[in-house]
Parts: C-alpha cells; sequence; structure tokens
C-alpha cells in the first residue's frame, strides 16, 4: 500500500498559503497538506509538542524563510542537528532571491529554492531534477 507524500507547508502569510495550495492544484498535485505557521509550529507537528499531532512520514516540507518566533534558516539548524529529522526533504519557499538567502539555505541541506512568483515552475524543475516524480501523487 502506498501512502502519499504529506506537504508540509510552513508558511506564516494567509494570502501566500493560499497562493501555495491554488499552485499545487495547478500541478494537479493531490498529496495531503498541512500547513504550519512559522518554524517553531512546524517543530511542534513533526516532533508531536504541545498539544500537535505528531506528522507521520512520508513528508516534504516547503519552507518560508522570513516567520516570526522561529525563521527558516533557525528552524533548518534544528533539524539538521536532530538525529530523527535531520534526513527531511526541505523546499526552500520563498520570494527573495536574494544570494545570501539562498547561500544561507543551500549550506544547510535543502532539496530545491522554490521562488514564490514562480511556485509553480520552480516546484516542477526542483521536484524533476531530484527525481521526485515517483513520491508524489499526480
Amino acid at each position: 500500500m502506498n501512502i502519499p507524500v504529506t506537504l508540509l507547508i510552513v508558511e506564516d502569510d494567509d494570502d501566500d498559503f493560499e497562493f501555495v495550495k491554488v499552485a499545487l492544484s495547478e500541478l494537479n498535485l493531490t498529496n495531503p497538506i498541512l500547513r504550519a505557521i512559522d518554524g517553531q509550529d512546524a517543530l511542534d507537528i513533526l516532533k508531536g509538542e504541545n498539544d500537535r499531532d505528531k506528522l507521520q512520514g512520508p513528508f516534504i516540507i516547503l519552507l518560508d524563510i522570513y516567520m516570526p518566533r522561529l525563521n527558516g534558516i533557525e528552524f533548518l539548524e534544528i533539524i539538521r542537528k536532530d538525529k530523527a529529522l535531520n534526513e527531511a526533504m526541505v523546499f526552500i519557499f520563498s520570494s527573495s532571491e536574494q544570494y545570501d538567502d539562498i547561500r544561507a539555505t543551500s549550506e544547510k541541506g535543502i532539496a530545491g529554492f522554490i521562488l514564490k512568483s514562480d511556485i509553480v515552475g520552480s516546484f516542477r524543475e526542483s521536484v524533476d531534477s531530484l527525481g521526485l516524480k515517483w513520491t508524489l501523487v499526480s
């Protein structure tokens, strides 16, 4: 039995979250979607803490960089040091094309960098380049 890959979208902005859902539907992805409003909320979901149900695998994380409480870079630093989470597949989802942001996240072992301005193209390119088509339900 194949278990569909859950997409954990870590995004604090409601409009951007809705935009992601629309873009993913344009890609004909029917994967379950779960939202975390910031990095701390995502950690709570991944670990099953603070009254959050623990997310069972398989999952892929779409992570915004700029968020309150715990931003994307801080979140990446924490999960890369955690033995239970350090292999998590993370795509950065950002409106920033700043070299420093791309470099800072790339050094933390991300699977890809998806621009909010071109989520459909960027996500398709990232998934295809990693050979992940088979892991996503379409």
